[in-house]
């Protein structure tokens, strides 16, 4: 559940001072009342009646609230789109080595170079983005796409010391800014923030690639040249200390602006130090001017709104308040004017995902997650055909877990024209290698699994499960003995054997369900550390 638009949920504050004050009016009007008549007798005589008006009051409180609620676009599950765009894509990469804790720019070299990350973003709000993370290895954290609320929160999780494998891998980065340009096909700006104390690697074999693809980069150094020890946390944040080497001797790390120099010039590029704003802002309006000569897809997340949830609710309030019988109706067409212009505030929304769609789905995942496979697929054969790759993939994923595996075939194989990135595609391919290796046809599980692995190289669980196979198609099946007619094989052992092969498939089976569903945390494609950690 997220919020369109939060800043409105200030009317509630609004909304209870003007209770506040309604209610402090009606007891000076009763404390007035009473001093010239009792309230028995101002019932009997009165044309108002004081429970209906304060009935009223609180049904205008309560309606008021669902308005303001539905000013806040309340927001819950979302569809992606997939949408080609003729502007330049920008690639932002952050150095989340333990080095950019160091506080020789206030308040640090990481927080500096993450308020830079957000004017970036701040300035190509038009463009696709993308962002890369490294220390001592590189990870695609997000792909390229016009979402930047997910981006944002992304970047927010981030800190000195992030990534399991520490130390500074420049190389690893242009690595993976190489296999972003073959996957989009087209040229992209990478913004490349660090105090580029390259430990380890070697960035020039990708620089000459990634010039002639036609990517820019653009280094900015984070942090002064005299260097600064890297102080040490305690779980509190409090510093307890600074980061020592092998003998013992306090650690000093400095900003190497030859090493971003030359990779900035090395694809037409420029360097610039981030304490100099001027140059950046000037960098950022260069930049933005450019146009791509080929356009690219980017992913776009549709979030399917809930206001109308709330807003009816306050117009039967409303209306129901207004049918309670008072002489003093004088607000009503301004009640009316209101709800108006609320129905209208949000009319570009209409083609969200229906909430019927929205309720199948959350309960066959509820489902999916408690293993009642039945009703999973109940709900999930509910949706309205606006997305049938998906539906098809989760009923796919659904046969597979309750071991249907004829099913799962059948449904994957239906998803096939519908599922259109590469990243779906690797999803599907991976998963109909597992349906194959369950039906013990390994070669088309080994077909499968290199298909993946076309979409996405860098997937583990797809490389293992894909030696599996291989090795499960080298073994030899096991010698069939000639049946005796004289000594008949008795038949509990042939149901001894046949349940002992059922358990070996099912302890198979469960090796291999690695990936079901979405990755959302890139794979380790490194699990060696540097003897430098910083």
């Amino acid at each position: 559940m997220n919020w369109g638009n939060p800043l409105a949920a200030w009317g509630f504050v609004l909304l209870l001072i003007v209770g506040i004050l309604g209610w402090l009016s009606n007891r000076y009007a009763q404390r007035s009342r009473a001093k010239f008549v009792s309230d028995s007798m101002f019932a009997r005589i009165g044309t108002q009646d004081t429970r209906r008006q304060r009935l009223r009051l609180w049904l205008w409180m309560i309606a008021g609230g669902c308005l303001i609620l539905a000013l806040m676009q309340p927001r819950y599950g979302y569809v992606l789109e997939t949408k080609s765009t003729q502007n330049r894509a920008i690639m932002l990469a952050i150095d989340v080595s333990k080095s950019m804790a160091a506080q020789d720019v206030q308040p640090s070299r990481f927080e500096v170079a993450r308020q830079h990350l957000f004017a970036t973003m701040a300035t190509f709000q038009d463009h696709g983005i993308g962002l890369i993370v490294f220390a001592g290895d590189a990870y695609l954290q997000c792909p390229i796409t016009t979402d930047h609320d997910a981006l944002r929160s992304y970047i927010q999780e981030l800190k000195p010391g992030f990534l399991p494998v520490q130390g500074t891998d420049l190389a690893a980065v242009l690595r993976i800014a190489e296999d972003t340009a073959k996957q989009i096909r087209g040229p992209f700006d990478l913004f490349l923030f660090s105090d580029g104390e390259a430990l380890s690697g070697n960035s020039d074999r990708y620089l000459d690639t990634l010039s002639k693809a036609g990517v820019r980069i653009y280094s900015v150094g984070i942090g002064q040249a005299n260097g600064e020890p890297i102080p040490v946390e305690n779980e509190q944040g409090q510093i307890t200390g600074y980061k020592r080497d092998q003998q013992g001797e306090i650690v000093i790390s400095k900003l190497d602006v030859a090493t971003l120099t030359h990779i900035a010039k090395s694809t037409e590029g420029l360097y610039i130090n981030s304490t100099d704003s001027q140059s950046i802002e000037q960098l950022l309006s260069l930049v933005d001017k450019k146009k791509s000569d080929a356009s690219h897809a980017t992913q776009v997340r549709h979030y399917n709104e809930w206001y109308m949830i709330p807003l009816t609710i306050a117009l039967l309030l409303l209306a129901l308040q207004w049918m309670i019988p008072d002489k003093r109706r004088r607000h009503t067409m301004l009640q009316l004017l209101v709800i108006i212009a609320v129905c209208g505030f949000s009319e570009h929304h209409i083609y969200a995902a229906s909430p019927a769609d929205v309720w199948h789905y959350k309960q066959g995942e509820k489902a999916y997650q408690s293993e009642d496979y039945k009703a999973a697929t109940q709900s999930f054969s509910k949706l309205s055909t606006k997305d049938p790759g998906l539906n098809y993939y989760n009923l796919g994923n659904v046969a597979y877990q309750a071991q249907a595996l004829d099913e799962a075939e059948a449904y994957y194989k239906n998803a096939e024209p519908y599922l259109k990135t590469t990243e779906e595609k690797a999803w599907l391919t991976h998963n109909q290698g597992n349906t194959a290796f369950g039906q013990q046809k390994y070669k088309e599980a080994i077909d499968f699994y290199r298909k993946s692995l076309i979409y996405n190289p860098a997937d583990k669980a797809t490389k293992i499960n894909l030696e599996l196979a291989i090795k499960k198609m080298k073994e030899k099946p096991p010698e069939q003995k000639k049946p005796d007619p004289k000594n008949p094989p008795k038949d509990n052992k042939k149901e001894q054997e046949k349940e002992k092969k059922q358990q070996e498939a099912q302890q198979t089976l469960k090796t291999l369900r690695q990936k079901e569903k979405f990755n959302t945390l890139p794979p380790n494609t490194n699990s060696t550390p540097t003897e430098k950690d910083w």
